[in-house]
């Protein structure tokens, strides 16, 4: 009886094995080059086109952008500051962390202004401040007055070039942080 089992046993894995041989006569031949069969690959002076159907790409504003952070982004969002609020705050205390020299100091920054951060080569741009952000569809803005869950938009350059571009979070610090190897820079407050 355990002959007839592990004869069957080893017959239906024989089987098996035959089955899933590499025989590749019935496989379709798929080029290695990155276009597809169809396609011919653009002229290098010539930029591909999208399809007729697909949705036109386009790109960020100097200082737009979702509160994700990032540099470029597919679609914006409509930033609303109401009016009480613009009335209200005029500037945002920062923090800059220098995780090397392990020290902290504050930055007070005019809403949309930019500040050069001494000792650095960093210079952030401030935008938007709000300070109870909210994003629904295709808005952000605030939902009151009060810093429940302040943020301000800002773009840091290091050296010229642009290195962070998003919402900095006073409540939530580590959310779309600004990410460097040697600083942090984080909203502490806004300043009325």
């Amino acid at each position: 009886m355990k002959k007839n089992l592990v004869f069957s046993v080893v017959f239906f894995l024989c089987i098996a094995l035959l089955g899933c041989s590499d025989n590749k006569k019935d496989e379709p031949v798929i080029p290695r080059t990155g276009v597809a069969p169809t396609q011919q690959a653009a002229p290098p002076d010539q930029k591909p086109q999208l399809p007729p159907s697909h949705p036109p790409i386009e790109k960020g504003t100097p200082m737009g952008g979702s509160p994700h952070g990032g540099v470029m982004q597919k679609s914006e969002k409509k930033i609303v500051v109401p009016d009480s609020v613009k009335k209200s705050w005029s500037k945002v205390r920062l923090q800059l962390t220098d995780r090397q020299a392990k020290s902290v100091k504050d930055i007070v920054a005019p809403l949309g202004g930019e500040v050069s951060i001494e000792g650095t080569a960093l210079k952030v741009k401030i935008g938007e401040f709000l300070p109870e952000f909210s994003m629904s569809g295709g808005e952000i803005t605030s939902r009151s007055n009060e810093p429940k869950q302040p943020a301000v938009r800002v773009e840091i350059y290091e050296q010229g070039k642009l290195v962070h571009k998003g919402w900095l979070f006073a409540r939530m610090p580590d959310v779309h942080a600004f990410e460097h190897p040697k600083y942090g820079l984080t909203l502490k407050e806004g300043v009325r």
